[in-house]
């Protein structure tokens, strides 16, 4: 097994370093986003266990809670659409804009 150490020269070539606060805060978005990712499971798993119980039909209770199925159209794959081959969709995209992604290397 080949196992390839990391340049971070490479990889942080174009980055400023940063510590202090910005780390702080860095390292507490990062536990943030954790504890997001756990109870994102934990909703998945209750919400199957809820579907279950419900056998099939829309259910509800005393407290008011509610859980019915509803559909949901597909999304249009504008690939297969053959009116749309070889036409410049550009003019109908929207305003580019600049998106900021928070990562860990280790």
């Amino acid at each position: 097994m080949n196992i390839s150490i990391i340049d971070k020269d490479v990889i942080f070539k174009d980055m400023t370093k940063r510590d202090g606060k910005w780390s702080q805060i860095a390292t507490t978005l990062n536990e943030v986003k954790q504890q997001a990712k756990a109870i994102a499971l934990i909703e998945a798993e209750l919400i199957e266990e809820l579907k279950e119980l419900s056998e099939g039909k829309p259910s509800y209770d005393a407290n008011g809670f509610t859980y019915k199925p509803y559909d949901v159209k597909g999304q249009v794959d504008y690939t297969r659409v053959p009116q749309l081959h070889n036409v410049d969709l550009e003019p109908f995209r929207k305003s580019s804009y600049v998106a900021w992604k928070f990562g860990i290397t280790k």
